[in-house]
């Protein structure tokens, strides 16, 4: 299929009628709950000596911890998608269209809800759809509305010159930049034009693995902020021209280190835009190597918890148990998700010196960062206030390093951890916020041509295959 027939196609929220109807109220997605009735919980001290009991059902929804209302909870918003697709709720009139957007847009979309949800409702799914119908009725809120302009013009949505995504990557590795290679690094806009030492980092990381790629400075946005925020049009635009680019440079895998970017990419994207294509984040490139004992790290003496990064960790194992998690019967997470889950743990722990404590909502029950869904533009007091909580909760596990592997997770969780020391009198964070690619490039030693991409990605594609084959014998004992 052409590019130019593509389109960013989400759900209607005529497509969820029956869906919505799972829906009894139970309240279930307002907690981090999901397979761990029964986990071990702990008492421990935030760096303000507040003492914290993670025990039982927690809280899981930031958008309702924060407001407080009805509406403001998952359970509260499939209501109101269900009011508006019975015509209970007029959305054509502009002050209802004008309040339903103020509601529902106040949402991160971790999709926590979806994972609680003892009738396998897709409520993340839902409010992206909810949000998308409403946009048909008024313009998006004044931030989201500024990102799409932006993307439409100049392809990012922070208004930089389009010319402007490689200057960094200039003065470090010049000679990656448009070269021919089977391999591409996406950058992305927020690396690109943001945050350039995470950018930094994963091509000091690639080199040191003996990697060739190449970075495309054609690109650009994933699409990731237009498609959570209901401007899909945009987003499409931005999608094909990121197809034409890639497609026309003829690589074979891109790279991302950039979990919106590769969520976008990887679930987002129609599946035949990039059909033959292996799409890979950083990370699992150097989980595999992990596993394969090919990569030696140097030693790190620290105690270091992880932050689960709602778009890399819980959305790729929603999406591996897609065609099935949205049965009325639950099904137990599989070993290919329980894998994917535990990726950056295992990293972690083959570093020596390492010192690795999980604080209590973790994996597919962590708590969000507050910074996704639009959240940061718009309302940067509640992500803020999100990153607080998720700060207090790494304190009490004593450990001094979080570590995470998002760049609004990274910044979020920072911006978190200064304010709550400006709170308590202190002039700097007492824990440090790190991106694990940022020390992984810092602490791996360079590795010879045999732990080369080629035999990563033939492992991964084994591994897939083995997967689909599991997948294919599950199908026929069902018919059986």
């Amino acid at each position: 299929m052409a590019s130019n027939e593509m389109k960013v196609t989400k759900p209607s929220l005529e497509d969820f009628k029956d869906k919505l109807f799972r829906c009894i109220h139970c309240r279930a997605c307002r907690y981090s709950w999901s397979d761990f009735p029964d986990k071990e919980g702990f008492e421990g001290k935030t760096q303000d000596g507040e003492n914290r009991v993670w025990e039982g059902m927690l809280e899981g929804c930031p958008s309702g911890k924060y407001f407080g209302w009805e509406a403001h909870y998952n359970s509260g918003r499939m209501w109101i998608a269900r009011a508006v697709l019975q015509g209970e709720l007029d959305i054509n009139d502009p002050k209802v269209a004008e309040a339903l957007r103020d509601e529902v847009f106040k949402c991160t979309t971790c999709a926590n809800c979806s994972v609680q949800c003892a009738n396998n409702l897709p409520s993340f799914e839902i409010t992206e759809a909810l949000r998308a119908e409403v946009l048909k009725h008024i313009e998006p809120l004044p931030k989201h509305k500024a990102m799409g302009g932006s993307v439409d013009q100049k392809w990012d949505p922070y208004g930089e010159p389009h010319e402007k995504r490689v200057d960094w990557l200039k003065k470090l590795a010049p000679e990656v930049i448009d070269k021919q290679s089977d391999t591409a690094y996406y950058v992305g806009c927020t690396i690109a034009l943001r945050t350039t030492h995470i950018g930094e980092a994963t091509v000091k990381l690639l080199k040191k693995l003996g990697v060739d790629f190449t970075v495309l400075s054609d690109e650009s946005c994933c699409g990731s902020p237009l498609i959570r925020t209901g401007q899909l049009e945009i987003a499409s635009k931005s999608m094909k021209h990121n197809i034409d680019v890639f497609r026309a440079k003829g690589v074979k895998r891109i790279l991302f280190s950039c979990a919106g970017c590769y969520k976008t990419f990887k679930n987002d994207y129609p599946a035949e835009a990039f059909k033959g294509i292996e799409l890979m984040h950083v990370l699992e490139f150097v989980y595999n190597l992990v596993k394969a004992k090919a990569v030696k790290f140097k030693e790190y003496k620290k105690i270091v918890t992880w932050h689960d990064p709602c778009h890399l960790i819980r959305h790729q194992t929603m999406e591996m148990r897609h065609g099935k998690a949205y049965q009325l019967v639950k099904m137990k997470i599989g070993e290919e998700e329980e894998e994917w889950l535990d990726m950056p743990r295992v990293i972690l722990k083959a570093i020596p010196g390492v010192d690795f404590r999980e604080m209590y909502r973790i994996k597919d029950n962590s708590w969000c960062c507050g910074a996704g869904g639009g959240i940061k533009a718009q309302y940067p007091d509640f992500a803020i206030a999100t990153a607080e909580e998720r700060i207090k909760e790494a304190e009490t596990t004593g450990a001094n390093v979080i570590a995470t592997s998002c760049g609004f997770c990274l910044y979020n969780l920072r911006d978190g951890a200064k304010s709550l020391a400006t709170k308590r009198g202190g002039k700097a964070p007492q824990i440090e916020v790190i991106e694990l690619l940022e020390l992984l490039a810092d602490i791996i030693e360079p590795q010879p041509a045999a732990a080369s991409l080629v035999k990563v990605g033939a492992m991964a594609a084994a591994k897939a295959k083995e997967v689909e084959a599991k997948k294919a014998a599950e199908a026929a004992k069902r018919k059986k």
